[in-house]
């Protein structure tokens, strides 16, 4: 039997050179492309609510979120404004309006409110008017039980209400606080007495009757 050298240098060499092109033809392992998602792009963006109208031409005007309807008051509109009583409304008149062309010191109360009412509205600037509501925490869906509702309702005196038009042309933050200051409280969202169909030439924030 014969025996062939073989260089060793050679053969160490030969050896190294096919290590380096196996370790290249050998795929690495990739990871699929759109399959894996992280979790912000698995997560649904949240709905958003619609922006609030404004009125450019009012400067400064009050930042007033609006509240959500519920099944109770789905039917009805919210209304912004001031719970105050008659009899403050009759000592305001009395005390303010003696030289109001209406004035009478026996005028009836809801004459004298009327009239505190537009003293209110001359001194702040902000556009008042009168609703029957809801008390707080009172069941939207009680029927009133009179006509007028006064025996379960109550008379706000009422800055803007979530009717389109009236939302978009709430007052400045200057003149609510004008106001507020003159009353001494807080004005507050109520749930109107009547209902949406009771207010046929207006439209809602949530463009629904």
């Amino acid at each position: 039997m014969s025996y062939v050298a073989i260089d060793s240098a050679q053969s160490v060499a030969s050896i190294e050179q096919t290590m380096d092109l196996m370790r290249l033809e050998t795929p690495t392992p990739t990871r699929s492309v759109g399959k894996s998602k992280s979790k912000s792009s698995r997560s649904k963006p949240k709905p958003t609510d619609p922006p609030l109208p404004n009125n450019p031409a009012i400067k400064d005007q009050i930042v007033l979120p609006v509240p959500r309807h519920t099944r109770a008051n789905r039917d009805r509109r919210f209304v912004y404004g001031f719970d105050v009583p008659e009899e403050w409304l009759v000592a305001y008149c009395d005390k303010y309006g003696k030289k109001s062309r209406n004035y009478t010191p026996d005028a009836h109360p809801a004459s004298k409110a009327i009239i505190a009412t537009n003293i209110l509205r001359a001194a702040s600037g902000v556009r008042l008017n009168h609703v029957l509501v809801f008390p707080k925490g009172m069941d939207p869906s009680t029927d009133p039980s009179d006509p007028y509702g006064k025996k379960v309702c109550m008379c706000l005196l009422t800055v803007c209400t979530s009717m389109r038009i009236s939302y978009t042309n709430r007052p400045s933050k200057p003149r609510l606080d004008k106001l507020t200051s003159i009353l001494g409280r807080e004005p507050d969202w109520y749930v109107d007495a009547n209902p949406k169909s009771f207010y046929l030439s207006d439209r809602y924030l949530d463009d629904s009757k």
